[in-house]
């Protein structure tokens, strides 16, 4: 009994110690950049529910490739040409479980969304998981990718 508690001990001991190993690996420039991303990411999800074209121009690069749940996939202009002709409503997004983690210039968030919107006419609540990736360019954290699966209901 003593030896599966020492055991027990030692394998906690083990994992934590590599937890806060992997913690201390974070520099301030690392949290800072995670912080900068995740607003970059409000503000886009702002910017779907505004129907603010002008900041997904800014915030979209120029070559994003944007997958939805369906498999469809869009490039900016086709994204933006959606907004602008009122194809797409974003009524609410509810973002949660968003984790971003920054490796140099690139950061990769994974989440979830519960989205409530019309998509051509359609109504549609959904609830999904995300992954998008972030590149800072010219100073700025730009979507180069997105990509969402559809959680079953």
């Amino acid at each position: 009994m003593k030896r599966i508690a020492f055991v027990g001990a030692l394998i906690f001991l083990s994992v934590f110690s590599i937890k806060a190993q992997e913690n201390s690996k974070r520099t301030p420039a690392d949290v800072k950049a995670e912080e900068e991303v995740l607003k970059v990411d409000t503000e886009r999800a702002e910017a779907y529910m505004h129907g603010d074209t002008a900041a997904l121009s800014r915030i979209l690069a120029d070559d994003c490739t944007y997958v939805h749940p369906t498999g469809k996939v869009e490039t900016k202009a086709e994204v933006i040409a959606g907004f602008k002709a009122g194809d797409r409503t974003y009524l609410s997004i509810e973002r949660d479980d968003v984790v971003a983690k920054v490796y140099g210039n690139t950061a990769i968030l994974a989440g979830r969304n519960t989205i409530n919107a019309k998509y051509q006419g359609q109504d549609y609540t959904v609830q999904n998981r995300f992954l998008r990736v972030y590149v800072k360019q010219q100073g700025q954290w730009r979507l180069v990718a997105h990509q969402a699966t559809n959680l079953p209901k």
